[in-house]
């Protein structure tokens, strides 16, 4: 609740303006060390011993939720992404935009750690955004 007004404005800012979709998004601790996420139910799970913290994996699921909703409204950015590539941008994108110090001052959490297949596309992409700082550019140049 500490930080959820400066998440949800920051990130409705990140995404173009693009309203957050309606519904009550739910997030339970879980003993279970994954994190899952239900889209069409905007629940999620998160590992009530997360090494990153439970603010960090929060913000982490819930930008998930806003990512999904802006390539379903804007398609043609993602060309003919199939669904693990989509995951991958998803992932990537979410590490990119929690490292930079607007999201690190709401989550705390200087050093997101990647999936260890990402480590090193990351590099890369963390370029693309300080290039253009575009949603858009960045999903398109992914889709390239």
């Amino acid at each position: 609740n500490k930080i959820e007004e400066d998440f949800l404005s920051k990130t409705t800012e990140l995404f173009n303006g693009h309203e957050w979709p309606e519904g009550a998004y739910v997030g339970f601790l879980s003993i279970f060390n994954f994190n899952p996420r239900f889209l069409d139910q905007k629940i999620f799970q998160i590992y009530y011993k997360h090494p990153e913290g439970s603010v960090y994996a929060g913000a982490h699921e819930m930008l998930h939720f806003m990512f999904y909703d802006y390539i379903e409204k804007h398609p043609h950015l993602i060309k003919n992404l199939n669904d693990p590539e989509l995951w991958d941008l998803s992932e990537i994108f979410n590490i990119v935009i929690l490292e930079t110090p607007e999201f690190v001052n709401i989550t705390g959490n200087k050093n997101p750690q990647p999936y260890k297949e990402h480590v090193k596309i990351i590099p890369k992409f963390r370029n693309i955004w300080e290039q253009s700082k575009s949603v858009d550019h960045f999903i398109q140049r992914f889709s390239d």
